[in-house]
């Protein structure tokens, strides 16, 4: 940038040698009974402290980004455009090689006073785009300052145009653009009006032990401090910026972002992060809802989204403090508030096991099952705790557990679980009772008919047996459950027996075995939850290979699945 006219440090005035593109007036005096000093030595870095660095234009050449990265620079501005038809033929490798060096860049216009500012606006825009694009540059900077070939200023219109450029350059961001200038050179442009204190300044003043700050300004963003040089490199400009590292990077041009970036909300509302916009005024609408009302603006801003689960779109507008409009900025993310749907834990009696001589446990098969059409499944597990200790377990990525497990008649609890992608948890809690049935006369929820006798037999669950012979005995079971179970002895005489459930026929089993085989559950069926009559009749017959067609009951089980 050239600055031609600065404060030196002792209050005279300080002439810059401004780069050939852009020609200085002649020399000028702010304070009558003192005479311009010479343009300032280039030192190896004037003062003072901060985070520091360099402005360039063509004039520079190509400088060594990565030995000025190395020598303490973190940043670069660099000239892009002038006026409506002058471009930076440097400006796109300025900035490749910049940002290649690990510096922040940034890109500056040249405020042509002469010409529309709609139009330079535009023209500024389009250079960007057709090189570097938008997406991380700092603050987009307009460069106010006179010059010889364009004649003295005419200060209102000057303002007009400047105002115009600032104006559509928000229309087409979103966000202030700061101006780069100094207390002289605002003046000599467009008359030190006070109005424009909003936008970001770039301060011009060399070798200054204090900031001249321009009308309408108390304070500064960035500051050109002089001109320094490395040895063997060319004299560039100095600058510093005023507040920490971090703060620099959250100064670039960004895109909004919902929930920083996150892929899935979790509840109907979202945070959109606008530190890459400005403005005095916001408003928002979600999954292509009408506008809401225009809030005051601030950084972060907490959105309401629709109440329908998957992918919604967000839009945002801003409004500056002229009442300029951004454009219409926009993020998607994915909604999930709902849990996952799970069924179960489910238990089931074992068909074609053993049972323990006392009944104590009862060998059961657990499962259960989920679903998630958000985010989908994560995770899905089942435990079996008996008596307050874990009994079996069975946990999985997105399986659909299932655990074999001895269930204590005195009392188990099982749980499923289930967790969806963004952390939601279905747990479902199941706690099975398990009766025995004991097949005996004197049990009243037992009625035996003709053809039955009750032996001892010390091998089975009630140490007793009921055996039949005759074609036709039957014996009938009422219970309360929703599962039931035959516990049997087979042996090379057994014969064959018909189920009933609630007076219709169900089933016909078969009791034949090569050799003695006591407490096997040979049978195992689902009823509704509730209260039944299970009829159980012989029917006299057998396979060919058994030597007989007797039949022995030893026990009934009954499952409850009580929550």
């Amino acid at each position: 940038m050239a600055l031609p006219l600065l404060l030196s440090s002792v209050g005279t005035m300080s002439v810059r040698a401004a780069p050939r593109d852009v020609e200085p007036p002649g020399p000028l005096v702010f304070a009558q009974e003192e005479e311009p000093t010479p343009s300032p030595k280039p030192t190896p870095w004037p003062t003072p402290e901060g985070i520091k660095g360099l402005d360039v234009s063509h004039w520079n050449g190509y400088p060594d980004f990565a030995r000025l990265h190395d020598e303490g620079m973190r940043f670069v501005f660099s000239k892009a455009s002038q006026g409506t038809t002058i471009r930076d033929t440097t400006f796109k490798r300025h900035t490749k090689e910049a940002r290649a060096a690990g510096l922040l860049a940034g890109a500056y216009h040249f405020f042509d006073y002469n010409k529309g500012g709609k139009a330079q606006a535009q023209y500024f825009l389009s250079t960007l785009r057709s090189t570097t694009g938008l997406s991380s540059l700092l603050p987009l900077v307009v460069d106010v300052e006179t010059l010889k070939s364009l004649g003295t200023p005419n200060k209102a219109k000057a303002k007009q145009r400047l105002r115009g450029l600032l104006d559509e350059l928000y229309r087409q961001t979103g966000r202030y653009p700061m101006i780069y200038t100094s207390r002289f050179m605002w003046e000599k442009v467009v008359g030190a009006p006070t109005n424009f204190g909003r936008y970001p300044l770039w301060v011009a003043c060399w070798k200054c032990d204090r900031i001249w700050l321009p009308a309408g300004w108390s304070s500064w963003d960035f500051w050109q401090v002089g001109q320094f040089r490395f040895p063997g490199g060319p004299k560039l400009d100095g600058n510093v910026w005023r507040a920490s590292m971090s703060e620099l990077y959250r100064q670039r041009q960004r895109a909004m972002r919902l929930d920083d970036g996150a892929e899935w909300a979790t509840v109907k509302a979202a945070e959109a992060d606008l530190r890459g916009f400005d403005g005095v005024e916001v408003r928002s609408a979600a999954a292509g809802g009408e506008w809401g009302p225009w809030k005051p603006y601030s950084k972060r801003l907490d959105l309401k989204l629709a109440g329908k689960q998957g992918k919604q779109e967000v839009k945002v507008q801003l409004r500056s403090h002229r009442g300029v409009k951004s454009p219409v900025v926009r993020d998607t993310i994915r909604v999930d508030t709902v849990a996952p749907n799970v069924w179960g834990p489910r238990v089931k009696l074992r068909q074609g096991v053993r049972v323990q001589k006392s009944g104590a446990r009862v060998p059961t098969i657990v499962d259960m099952g989920a679903s998630d059409a958000t985010s989908g499944l994560a995770a899905t597990g089942l435990q079996a705790t008996c008596g307050g200790k874990d009994r079996a377990s069975a946990f999985g990525p997105a399986s659909q557990p299932a655990l074999t497990v001895q269930i204590d008649r005195s009392g188990c609890t099982l749980v499923g679980r289930a967790d969806d992608a963004v952390g939601h948890r279905t747990t479902r809690v199941l706690s099975p009772n398990i009766s025995i049935v004991d097949l005996r006369r004197s049990n009243p929820a037992v009625s035996f008919g003709q053809g039955w006798t009750i032996l001892s037999a010390g091998e089975s669950i009630g140490r007793t047996l009921a055996r039949a012979k005759s074609k036709d005995a039957t014996v009938k079971v009422r219970m309360q459950g929703a599962q039931f179970a035959l516990v049997v002895r087979r042996g090379p005489a057994g014969g064959k027996l018909k189920v009933f459930v609630d007076g219709k026929y169900a089933d016909t089993i078969d009791l034949y075995a090569r050799e003695g085989d006591a407490r096997r559950i040979l049978y195992v069926r689902d009823v509704p939850k509730g209260s039944h009559t299970i009829k159980l009749r012989a029917t006299g017959t057998g396979r060919k290979t058994s030597n007989g067609a007797t039949v022995w009951l030893d026990a009934m089980l009954v499952l409850d699945r009580r929550k």
